[in-house]
């Protein structure tokens, strides 16, 4: 489904950006006037998700395009904190929540193949993308740490000179986690699984396009910097520094990246 028909409201390729941090800001206040504080879970996914379909012009598409998956992901992902949020009391069931989540990411970013024989060949990629969603799951545990791997995953990108739109995706992601974590969106249990879900299929896209060493080093990035990150961090003054800690983490893969597509060295 394209949103041309919806009228022209797509105006370049920041807007998808712009509309990312605004329709995540606004839905941080609704929670809080309806005093369901875990609610405030779905700003990010939701914000992320516009911005997407604002940039690729498309709401629905099939599995078995890479980049234009994503859309669908990010609405699947705001059932995800729904289910998070109902949940969040009792850790046993947020860790079901978050393998059923895991695999089903994994699922729609393999092809959502169908028969048995489709599902054994893209075991290798359920598998994988699912491991880093659940590596994503429990890292994940504020704002700053999830900005700072969506951060470290678009400096990657952009080393890597990955074709495709994946960039600006990683771009408009950022911008939706930065205004959700301003408006206050992050602080739950329950907005960790949508955005281990969203970081783990953007990062997979590279790799499943193009798949050479630097695009696995991209999809690597973020998970370094959530990794080392925190180490790092204990050792500065103030808890947002966690961000620089990250990205100063991701800067050897960055470096990797550079050496291997000849830009050093």
């Amino acid at each position: 489904m394209r949103i041309d028909s919806l009228g022209p409201w797509t105006g370049g390729p920041w807007t998808g950006a712009l509309l990312a941090a605004g329709v995540a800001l606004l839905a941080c206040l609704l929670p809080r006037a309806l005093a369901r504080p875990n609610l405030a879970a779905l700003a990010a996914p939701l914000g992320i998700g516009v911005g997407w379909i604002a940039t690729l012009g498309l709401i629905t598409a099939s599995p078995r395009q890479l980049a234009e998956r994503l859309p669908v992901l990010a609405l699947a992902a705001l059932l995800a904190a729904l289910a998070s949020a109902a949940v969040a009391a009792r850790p046993f069931l947020v860790w079901v929540m978050a393998a059923i989540g895991a695999v089903a990411t994994g699922w729609w970013m393999g092809g959502a193949p169908m028969g048995a024989a489709d599902f054994i060949r893209a075991l290798p990629v359920i598998g994988g993308v699912a491991g880093a969603v659940l590596l994503g799951h429990a890292l994940l545990r504020d704002g700053a740490q999830m900005l700072a791997a969506l951060l470290a995953l678009t400096a990657a990108l952009a080393v890597a000179t990955t074709p495709g739109p994946q960039m600006m995706l990683a771009v408009i992601a950022a911008c939706g986690v930065a205004a959700a974590w301003i408006g206050g969106g992050l602080t739950g249990a329950a907005a960790r699984l949508p955005l281990a879900m969203l970081l783990a299929a953007l990062a997979a896209v590279p790799v499943l396009a193009r798949g050479g060493s630097a695009d696995w080093l991209a999809a690597g990035a973020p998970y370094a910097a959530l990794l080392l990150g925190p180490a790092l961090a204990t050792r500065l003054p103030a808890q947002t520094i966690q961000i620089i800690a990250a990205l100063l983490c991701a800067v050897p893969i960055l470096l990797a990246i550079a050496w291997l597509t000849g830009r050093i060295g």
